[in-house]
């Protein structure tokens, strides 16, 4: 709440009482909550309130071009530096050689998203990947769209 009443209060009947409460989302997507009013009135002494919202992404977002033309060269080295609630964005349709690990090193990865930008296609090879293409390792809601994976032992 941002302007919470007094932890208790007295309302005459009729009365109203106006307070503000703010939705913080944790993660992208729908989210509910109760609101419960509890109060001395005999017929209804608790009154629940279901709040809903959606949450989006807020975080910060981490360009990727082998060209250099970005914040960063490789994926792998985007996702190194995000946060959660980051977006790693593709810039172009070059082939990115490399295995992607997201929540194997980097603790609080949560909710990623990995992401082609508009009108690219880029694709994730992995020929120099022993293992996995693109782990996705103990981290909640990792989105990744607009990308092809191809090579490696295992894809995903």
């Amino acid at each position: 709440m941002l302007n919470p009443p007094a932890e208790s209060f007295t309302l005459a009947p009729g009365n109203t009482v106006v307070f503000a409460i703010r939705f913080h989302a944790l993660f992208p997507g729908p989210v509910e909550a109760q609101f419960r009013v509890v109060s001395n009135d005999s017929i209804q002494p608790t009154r629940e309130v279901l709040l809903r919202g959606v949450g989006f992404v807020s975080g910060a977002i981490r360009n990727v071009s082998k060209t250099g033309a970005a914040d960063f060269t490789t994926i792998q080295s985007a996702i190194n530096a995000a946060s959660a609630q980051d977006t790693i964005r593709i810039l172009n349709n070059s082939a990115y050689d490399e295995g992607v690990n997201v929540g194997l090193s980097v603790a609080n990865q949560h909710y990623l998203t990995i992401e082609a930008a508009p009108g690219m296609t880029p694709t994730l090879v992995g020929s120099n990947s022993p293992n996995a293409v693109l782990l996705i390792y103990q981290t909640l809601g990792v989105r990744v769209e607009g990308l092809n994976i191809i090579s490696g032992i295992r894809n995903v």
